[in-house]
């Protein structure tokens, strides 16, 4: 009983890998290793046959509709609504309860935004994603229920069975839980020959699934939780045993599991979002993890009775909420202090330096010597226990070994393995050292060559938008992207500290994600949003903190001056002459009817979003945010009013969507287009339609997933002529001067 009742109290990738991981002592050699080049095979075939292309997603979601039965979707529509009531009945946030049903089944309708956009951060959202780990707590808690009631071993299979496939039917087939429920099931019908586990047993159950559905392949998700629990299998006794010489042995079964999953998971990382994980996803992870069991188990207790039983549904919900309460302080706390980014090369160089490192020290694992962890099994129970033997334990049993005395002559050689293992792991190191240190350096030099105060700044968010604009003392941002860590460093490398006004363009994540780490690193004065009627953006601009929040539509106009009160914030490089000010004016979308309360209200936050005319002293900016092609010719025809027909600078519309209206920029041809995008986004932004349109406007392209931070000036003839970075020799619509244009990767 003692140990169940631990069980809940450990993280889900340590009850996983107790699960799934090898009954034996030795670790896998050949097999492992050609099971593994046997799934690449299988997975690279998959791919070349079209996997993960936009109708092979179409086929794999009817596919997995076959694990959504509509008595499950009454289910989780019922759990829905008791965690609804549960938020009336006690004094408990909708993020408390929207993790509770996030964690458990993954019903996510009632998280706030903010949370969402906090797991993400920290590098939790996989916990409300329903993983394979939550399969693993579930049938630790099927097993323990048999085993209370002396369940006989083949009807405890069933029971186990059972429970493995009620759950994925519950979280509706969900790709994670299917490959867990792949290998438990392997596990559970092979017991008796100890078979199934280990990186054989996934590699299998992978192979299994790829068959049966080959589309798979293109699942990210699917990606990320073979690969995560490979590395549960490969490297959590290697960094177990190396932190158990640095603190209990408790603690490092704890920590190395999820250590050395996310290790695992670096090169798919730095595909999806471009960079690896930090350190303070790490800690977030550390701290969140031990929650979820408690969570997930209570959760779908709750889940389950909520159609019959609404009063025990409730109390299950209840008896949740401290864990869920929990997770949501460590996503908020960690979100806002991030630490430790390590940095190391963007995708391909640093996908393919942590595809190295990986591949060396899986080498080196499977290969080394056979002192892995040791397991007791009991016949009569079928339960296991990992032990870890401690350093001073085999240096004890080596003093009481009988040593024979030999020769040097005759001393004997490092075998072949011994040889092959520290070749791998001093080569992992080398490779990891060589690419944070000329990471490390570039980053450095990068830094020094940024010029600052420059009037306009492309700043890299991924795959969003974040626009600094500055002129005459005034600074303005334009969106925030999602990431709160790259906006925080766009900022601090402009020396930002105090922002006049931050305009949010419309409510999506990736345009309006960050606007609390915005807070934290800048005092903003004014919010200027769309006059539309929006809660999602209205909470956006509540959580930037500024004096005041002005709605602006079609025609509306003004000029940004720098705020007096804001003296004190601004640092040195912000301390410029005042001028005339930012002069802007709204293109997009009309304003509300006369006596209408709150503007109208949005359907679609792209076509509905805020798009500006910007007059720098001397640069005209015209920004697009996520207007389609008819919002675009909606511009045109504005501009075309005003008698405007050149720009010098336009911020491309929906990051270089297809769904644009070619004529706007064939009729002013600015100079330069900034596409603000994310390296290997799966939209395909920025596409070949919207590029060739550029090219044919004649007009130079600067995109962030290639050229990173992109500053913008403009400067006298003479100057722009020794300029080495221009893009072009190409007159400015505001006075005959021509761009200087830098790049952070080079232009």
């Amino acid at each position: 009983m003692r140990g169940r009742r631990r069980s809940l109290l450990a993280s889900p990738q340590l009850i996983e890998w107790r699960q799934l991981s090898e009954v034996r002592g030795e670790r896998p050699r050949w097999r492992a290793g050609a099971a593994l080049l046997a799934v690449l095979g299988g997975w690279t075939l998959a791919l070349s046959q079209g996997a993960g292309e936009p109708a092979a997603r179409s086929e794999l979601r009817r596919s997995l509709e076959l694990f959504d039965p509509d008595w499950a979707e009454q289910m989780r529509a019922a759990f829905g609504r008791i965690l609804a009531d549960l938020g009336g009945l006690l004094p408990l946030s909708p993020e408390v309860t929207g993790l509770i049903g996030g964690v458990s089944v993954g019903v996510v309708d009632g998280l706030p935004d903010t949370t969402d956009a906090n797991m993400l951060a920290t590098g939790l959202a996989h916990i409300t994603a329903v993983s394979g780990s939550n399969a693993a707590v579930l049938v630790g808690m099927v097993q323990g229920l048999l085993g209370l009631i002396h369940t006989p071993r083949l009807w405890r299979g069933v029971g186990e069975l059972a429970g493995i496939w009620g759950f994925v039917l519950l979280v509706g087939g969900e790709v994670t839980v299917l490959r867990a429920a792949a290998m438990l099931t392997l596990v559970t019908l092979l017991r008796p020959w100890s078979g199934g586990r280990g990186v054989v047993g996934i590699c299998v159950a992978v192979v299994i699934l790829l068959l049966w559905e080959p589309q798979l392949a293109g699942s990210v998700a699917f990606g990320l939780s073979v690969t995560a629990t490979a590395g549960l299998m490969l490297f959590s006794g290697p960094v177990a045993r190396w932190l158990c010489r640095w603190m209990p042995e408790a603690i490092a079964n704890l920590l190395a599991p999820s250590t050395a999953a996310l290790m695992a998971c670096q090169p798919l990382l730095l595909l999806i979002d471009g960079q690896p994980a930090s350190g303070h996803q790490l800690a977030a992870n550390l701290l969140a993890l031990p929650a979820v069991p408690a969570v997930t188990v209570l959760g779908v207790l709750s889940c389950l009775t909520a159609a019959w039983a609404p009063w025990l549904a409730v109390v299950f919900a209840m008896l949740a909420a401290p864990g869920g309460w929990w997770i949501g302080q460590v996503a908020a706390h960690f979100s806002s202090h991030p630490f430790g980014a390590i940095p190391w090369p963007s995708w391909p160089a640093g996908g393919m330096a942590s595809g190295l490192l990986l591949a060396l020290l899986t080498v080196g694992t499977l290969i080394g010597s056979g002192h892995g962890p040791t397991s007791t099994a009991s016949s009569s129970t079928g339960s296991r226990r990992l032990s870890i033997r401690s350093s001073v334990e085999r240096r004890d049993d080596e003093a009481h070994r009988p040593r024979r005395r030999r020769s040097r002559r005759h001393r004997p050689r490092l075998n072949w393995r011994r040889r092959v293992r520290l070749a791998s792991f001093g080569s992992a190191l080398l490779v990891a050292t060589a690419a944070v240190a000329v990471t490390g350096i570039g980053h450095v030099l990068s830094a020094s060559r940024l010029p600052v105060g420059t009037p306009i700044l492309q700043c890299d968010v991924g795959q969003g938008d974040g626009l600094l604009v500055q002129g005459s003392g005034a600074t303005v941002l334009i969106d925030t992207g999602e990431s709160a860590q790259r906006i925080t460093d766009c900022l601090r490398g402009a020396q930002v500290t105090a922002i006049d006004v931050v305009v949010l363009t419309h409510s999506d994540v990736d345009h309006a994600g960050a606007t609390e780490a915005v807070a934290k690193v800048a005092q903003v004065d004014t919010v200027l949003i769309p006059d539309v009627v929006d809660a999602k953006l209205d909470r956006a601009a509540g959580r930037l903190q500024a004096r005041r929040v002005v709605r602006a539509g079609l025609g509306d106009a003004g000029s940004i001056q720098a705020v007096s009160g804001l003296d004190d914030a601004r640092s040195s490089t912000q301390q410029t002459p005042a001028g005339a000010g930012i002069a802007w004016r709204a293109l997009h979308p009309k304003k509300a009817a006369p006596g209408a309360a709150g503007g109208r209200p949005v359907h679609d936050p792209n076509a509905s979003s805020l798009a500006m005319l910007i007059d720098l002293p001397d640069l005209r900016l015209l920004t697009l945010a996520d207007l389609d092609a008819d919002g675009q010719r909606s511009v045109a025809r504005e501009l075309s009013a005003l008698g405007v027909r050149r720009i010098d600078v336009v911020k491309v519309a929906h990051h270089g969507s297809a769904d644009h209206w070619p004529g706007l920029y064939l009729e002013l041809r600015p100079a330069l287009a900034l596409i603000s995008c994310g390296r290997g986004n799966s939209y395909g932004h920025p596409t070949s339609k919207l590029l060739a349109t550029l090219q044919r406007s004649g007009t130079a392209v600067r995109r962030t997933d290639q050229h990173g931070r992109v500053a913008v000036s403009a400067e006298p003839p003479e100057v722009a002529e020794g300029t080495r970075e221009a893009p072009r020799a190409h007159e400015s619509a505001r006075g005959g001067q021509r761009l200087a244009v830098w790049c952070e990767h080079g232009c």
